[in-house]
Formats: C-alpha cells, sequence, structure tokens
C-alpha cells in the first residue's frame, strides 16, 4: 500500500508541477498567482499580486529549466511558496517570501540534499536563510578506515548577501564544498591519528612518539609516515647511554583503510644524551619531495652538524641511504677570523645500496 500512495503522490506532483500557484501572498485577503513561463528558448519564475492589479513580475531566464519543467514543483511554504527541483540523487529548494516595506517578491532562502554516490559518500543536505544569512550543512562520508558510513558534526557560517528580489533573480548557487571537504579531511585525520597512536602503542609498548611527519610519495595521494619513537625506559637496551633514552624510526605506508609498518632503525637518531655537551642532539625531520632527512648536533669544541638523508625508490617502493652530511665548526681553529668549517658528505658511491632498516652508524 506505501509504494502504491507514494506513486500516486509522485504523478500527483508532475501533473501539478506547471500548475499556478494561488495562495495569499500580500495578505490583503485576495489570492495571487505564481507559476512559470515558457517562451521559446527561455523560462521564467511569475509572480501576480493582486495589491498590483495582478501586475506580471518575470525573475530573469532561469535557463537551466528549458525542457525540464516536469521536474520542478511549485507550492507554499510558510507565509511564502518554493519551488522544488527534484534530480534522481540530488536536488533543491527556492524558498521566496513578500517583503512589506518594497512590496517585492524577496528570495529569502535556499537548501539542496544529495545522495552522494554508492555508497552514499558525500550525501546530506544544506540550507541557506538569506534573512539571517546563516549557513547550516549536514553531510555523509564513507570511512574506508571503518568501512561504515559516517556522519559529519554540523557545519554552521554566516556569509551576508545583498537582498535578491524576484525580478533580478536568476538562480541562487552557495558553493559549500570547501566546508565540506575541510570537515572530511579534519575528521578523516583525527580518526587516522587516533589508529596510528594505537597501533604504536601495540606495536611499541616500550615507546612513545617523539616526532611524525608524512611524506607524499606519488601522484595519487598515496603516502608513508615517518615516526621517531622515544624509549619509555632510561639505560640500555634501549639507549647507547645509562643515562639516555633510546630512538626507534619506523616508516609507516598510510593507505586508506589500515597501516603498514614498512621499516624500523634503532641507528638513524641518537640517544637523548648522545650529543656531548649539546646534550640532546636530536634536531628534527625535515621531508623534501621524495626525501627524509635527520638532522642532529653532536660535539662540544668541536660541533658536527649531521644530515642523514634517505630517498624514496619508487620503483622498488623502498627507501634506501641517499647522503650522509657533517658540517664541523672548530671552537679553537678559525680562518679569515671567523670559526673553522669543514663539510663531508658520502653519497651511494661511498657507502653501496643501503636499505633503510640496514642503516648502522659506523656507516658515517
Amino acid at each position: 500500500m506505501r509504494k502504491i500512495v507514494l506513486l500516486l503522490m509522485t504523478n500527483l506532483t508532475l501533473l501539478l508541477a506547471n500548475a499556478d500557484l494561488k495562495t495569499d501572498l500580500d495578505h490583503d485577503g485576495k489570492l495571487d498567482k505564481v507559476y512559470f513561463e515558457e517562451k521559446k528558448e527561455s523560462v521564467y519564475l511569475v509572480c501576480e499580486l493582486s495589491s498590483q492589479n495582478f501586475k506580471k513580475v518575470r525573475s530573469q531566464d532561469i535557463g537551466e529549466f528549458i525542457g525540464r519543467l516536469d521536474q520542478v514543483s511549485l507550492t507554499k511554504k510558510g507565509r511564502g511558496f518554493e519551488y522544488s527541483v527534484d534530480f534522481m540523487r540530488a536536488g533543491y529548494t527556492r524558498q521566496f517570501r513578500y517583503e512589506p516595506k518594497s512590496k517585492k517578491i524577496q528570495l529569502i532562502g535556499v537548501s539542496s540534499y544529495a545522495y552522494g554516490n554508492a555508497a552514499n559518500d558525500g550525501s546530506g543536505e544544506s540550507s541557506y536563510n538569506l534573512l539571517t544569512n546563516r549557513y547550516i550543512g549536514n553531510f555523509n562520508y564513507w570511512s574506508l578506515l571503518e568501512d561504515k558510513l559516517i556522519k559529519m558534526h554540523t557545519i554552521e557560517n554566516r556569509t551576508k548577501y545583498p537582498k535578491i528580489y524576484l525580478e533580478n533573480f536568476v538562480s541562487f548557487e552557495f558553493d559549500d564544498s570547501g566546508f565540506y571537504e575541510e570537515m572530511r579531511r579534519e575528521d578523516i585525520q583525527k580518526k587516522e591519528n587516533r589508529y596510528f597512536k594505537t597501533l604504536i602503542a601495540k606495536k611499541f609498548p616500550n615507546y612513545k612518539v617523539l616526532e611524525y611527519k608524512d611524506v607524499k610519495i606519488n601522484q595519487y595521494g598515496l603516502k608513508d609516515r615517518v615516526v621517531v619513537l622515544e624509549s619509555k625506559k632510561k639505560g640500555k637496551p634501549y639507549s647507547e647511554l645509562d643515562d639516555g633514552y633510546g630512538r626507534k624510526v619506523v616508516l609507516i605506508r598510510m593507505y586508506a583503510d589500515g597501516f603498514e609498518i614498512l621499516a624500523q632503525n634503532d641507528h638513524v637518531v641518537g640517544c637523548t644524551t648522545c650529543g656531548g655537551s649539546t646534550g640532546d642532539p636530536y634536531r628534527g625531520i625535515t621531508v623534501k619531495h621524495n626525501y627524509i632527512l635527520f638532522e642532529e648536533l653532536y660535539g662540544a669544541c668541536v660541533k658536527d652538524y649531521q644530515v642523514t638523508t634517505f630517498k624514496y625508490n619508487a620503483e622498488k617502493e623502498k627507501w634506501y641511504l641517499h647522503k650522509l652530511g657533517v658540517e664541523s665548526t672548530f671552537c679553537n681553529e678559525e680562518e679569515n677570523g671567523e670559526p673553522k668549517v669543514e663539510r663531508k658528505i658520502k653519497t651511494v658511491n661511498d657507502f653501496g645500496v643501503v636499505e633503510f632498516s640496514e642503516f648502522e652508524d659506523g656507516l658515517r
């Protein structure tokens, strides 16, 4: 029975789509007329107010309706009226109301809905009230990580537009894709970080995350995450020294539906007390295209600024040692009135082909 009722309602809507709407818009006790007028290659929304002797007031040419008026329904809405456009998987409405001060028909609200793709990714609805300048959007996205449809938090925004009256109306498009994409990225990032922290805690219970950065490895958005972990326990076996906390560097492949540990190494970054008079030698990670640079500072009077660089090989889908650089600054030697500086660089010609997990201190 429900399907039959729905079919009857749908057919009735199509039959009434182009019918005149008669309702009292200007509140003078007499019925006014609203309808669509199709002329040659143009379509207009027309209103005839009784208080203005039923003078025709037309919108601008609403060209998108040419030959498609059977998809448009015109109905009374509150103290005004609206027209709705329903496609197969998306649609929208435009709402109007009589403004007593100007004695004109004013656009006061717009709304839209979409079912998204087959998985309903991108589905949702939004509305914009031109009287209060308030935008509200409620959307969903399909999470590959959780394998289900996720309802996002309500998006709210305020943007002021000048008044739009019927005689100036063509259409009204409010591009909210930026709001949706921004919140979707933020939501995915939060969930991704929660899964990431759970992975680290499970795989490396004796370590905590010191720093991590993502590096894009191809044009399709696939990325790897380089993570520097620090031991929770002081001394050996995690640290080279009894009073230090050791470091482990882990490379993780980031997929839309999870993570994969590619490689790990305990020798790339020194322990918290291994820097000599500089204390903790670690200075951070730098990501440049498909390169990862680890920067450290060691020494006392002679300070060695070390940069260890790894490069991603797209063909083999692995990270390899690319370059070892050391800049030594001498406090007790000068050249041209400045502290003496020596630079040494080693490349693949010096140390050969070394995968990330095979790196050792002796290669420096």
